[in-house]
């Protein structure tokens, strides 16, 4: 395997939760299954540690990055600045390709129940928010959500373990479609929003339960915290 083929295999490996959140990556371990030496290993993981799905600690090595609320937080911020303009960009540009490929998605997530929303909730949704950034036709901004899309699959995977969840944001990508193929650019950028902050709203309820006044929030509640 080349360089980049190993970045690739180790990062979908990270994305898969093959490595789970917190997990030590033991570049020894790593030198052997890959069959090439220390060296390249090293430039690889801190590749992946500026994509931000990994981290190094000080004489500890490097981990899988365990995320905390507060960059949960962070990361729903980004998205929602990033995505709230390419979904307005997407409705006004009206690329007939793009809408027929939406029009499809809108068929296939109709088809999502409790039997399979676990499982094929975040890969429709995955699909939707790439088609909204292609459709954007702007490179500046897909080149931005790349980093970003590598720390919100991490969220999808905690977000998928509620049906909860994945429901109501199936339901918010049906509407956004709908916005969308309405040729309505405002409706359609205050949904992706108003979608985002309730998917993070509901990732910190249910899996950050003991998260009620976040540090440095000077008094604040969370709602005020999100709401800034």
């Amino acid at each position: 395997m080349t360089k980049n083929e190993i970045l690739n295999d180790l990062r979908e490996k990270i994305l898969t939760e093959v490595y789970e959140q917190g997990e030590s990556l033991i570049e020894r371990e790593l030198c052997e299954f890959y069959e090439i030496s220390r060296t390249p290993i090293r430039e690889i993981l801190w590749r992946l540690v500026l994509e931000g799905i990994v981290e190094q600690k000080p004489s500890r090595g490097f981990f899988v990055r365990k995320l905390g609320w507060e960059q949960i937080f962070d990361i729903f911020q980004a998205r929602e600045a990033i995505e709230g303009m390419a979904v307005r960009l997407t409705c006004q540009r009206g690329d007939v390709q793009i809408f027929e490929r939406l029009t499809a998605l809108r068929k296939r997530l109709f088809s999502l129940d409790d039997t399979n929303m676990a499982e094929e909730g975040p890969k429709a949704g995955r699909l939707f928010h790439e088609t909204v950034m292609e459709g954007s036709s702007n490179a500046l901004l897909k080149e931005i959500y790349q980093k970003v899309s590598y720390m919100a699959k991490m969220t999808s995977n905690i977000a998928r373990h509620s049906v909860s969840i994945e429901t109501l944001s199936r339901d918010y990508h049906v509407s956004i479609i709908d916005s969308i193929l309405s040729g309505d650019p405002d409706k359609s950028e205050s949904l992706m929003r108003e979608h985002l902050r309730t998917t993070c709203r509901g990732i910190l309820d249910t899996f950050y339960p003991q998260v009620f006044v976040p540090r440095g929030s000077n008094g604040k509640s969370r709602k005020e915290i999100e709401n800034r």
